[in-house]
């Protein structure tokens, strides 16, 4: 069967692979914290490069040589296993490298050792389709729940069904082949089925450099707000977004006339630690503070570092008697495990407030009462 027709097709999606490549590349120039994941994406590519820009010279030598046939599904095969773990290295999931060694080995080692000739075609062209299709179907599975998790739903159905589909044809194909035994189908050999497998190798790496580029740039954006809502030292929600935050609680607290208390706290004689200690001393304390509290604090409790050695909690659907204990809870707890003592102002929200900076300074009033009446001691306002 003639092979030239074919030929140009698949140097040209070798070459757009290949300048894919370089560009993930010189990506991890740009996102050295994602330097492993990308690498294996841009090796991944590389490999389907290789395995194409090879295979558009099957046409122009005779003899049936092995880096010719088995070489490229060696080579190809290699780079979809390593697409998969830089997938799963990026979403921190997936099973160990010897488990998925033991997924991919066997297709290998047969693509390695039968023969080059043509009677061994069918074999390797089943093979080296089933082992991509496994490797795409497997994936798929073991990294949607991570997706879902980390970027949601959303992230998840734009990603996951163009790899299940992928998979599947590539199944498909593998199935046709072993269907059609007596008719090898390389992928040199100009038919329509293997110009359709060349656009589904460049459409399948477009979608996924686009759905990597677009998981990226999430992991990005979120760690940005994260960094910009969050207090440094102590990871705690800072100033701001507490405000932000402290508004919705506000007016979920008005709209459904559900309790809300505030609890300002306030680590007793800090700056003795600073002078006497340092400063680092100083900062491992407040880290260790608000460790404590985040401890004992609930997962829909607001807890933020208001400045210094201040920090606030707030209390949804807490009345006063519960706000009281965990006051003291946390009183005892850090005079017990952090060998200091805490001053704690608390009052909860009234009728007549009308924003809640109302309650934020009867708070902060019952704290410097608190600390005028000898400290270690929760008053409530």
């Amino acid at each position: 069967m003639d092979t030239s027709g074919i030929a140009p097709l698949i140097w040209l999606a070798g070459y757009q692979l290949a300048l894919n490549a370089i560009g993930w590349w010189l990506a991890v120039r740009l996102l050295p914290e994602e330097r492993t994941a990308i690498s294996r994406w841009a090796a991944f590519l590389a490999c389907l490069s290789i395995g194409l820009l090879i295979t558009g010279q099957r046409g122009l030598q005779e003899e049936r040589v092995w880096w010719l046939y088995n070489g490229v599904n060696v080579v190809t095969l290699v780079g979809f296993w390593t697409l998969r773990r830089g997938v799963e290295r990026f979403l921190h999931t997936g099973c160990s490298e010897r488990e998925q060694l033991a997924w991919v080995l066997p297709p290998l080692l047969v693509l390695a050792l039968v023969p080059p000739s043509i009677d061994w075609a069918p074999l390797r062209t089943a093979v080296a389709y089933g082992g991509q299709a496994a490797v795409m179907l497997v994936m798929a599975r073991s990294i949607t729940p991570a997706l879902r998790r980390e970027f949601g739903n959303g992230a998840a159905w734009s990603l996951v069904p163009p790899m299940l589909t992928i998979g599947l044809v590539l199944l498909a194909l593998a199935i046709r082949q072993l269907t059609q035994w007596e008719q090898a189908q390389e992928l040199h050999l100009d038919t329509g089925y293997n110009q359709g497998v060349v656009y589904l190798y460049l459409t399948g790496s477009a979608m996924f450099g686009f759905g990597f580029i677009q998981l990226v740039a999430l992991r990005l954006t979120h760690q940005l707000r994260r960094n910009s809502e969050r207090d440094s030292l102590t990871q705690l929600l800072n100033r701001r977004a507490l405000s932000e935050r402290l508004d919705t609680a506000w007016r979920r607290h008005r709209r459904r006339s559900v309790p809300l208390a505030l609890l300002m706290i306030d680590l007793d004689h800090f700056k003795a630690v600073n002078d006497t200690q340092g400063h680092a001393a100083g900062d491992r304390l407040l880290q260790q503070a608000a460790e404590l509290l985040e401890l004992q604090v609930r997962g829909e409790d607001l807890l933020a570092r208001m400045g210094g050695e201040e920090f606030l909690v707030v209390l949804p659907d807490t009345d006063l008697q519960a706000a009281i204990q965990l006051a003291e809870r946390l009183r005892s707890n850090a005079q017990a495990q952090l060998g200091v003592t805490f001053s704690l102002g608390l009052t909860m929200a009234h009728e007549n407030d009308v924003a809640p900076e109302d309650a934020l300074r009867r708070a902060d009033a019952a704290l410097y009462r608190a600390k005028a009446q000898g400290r270690n001691r929760v008053e409530v306002s």
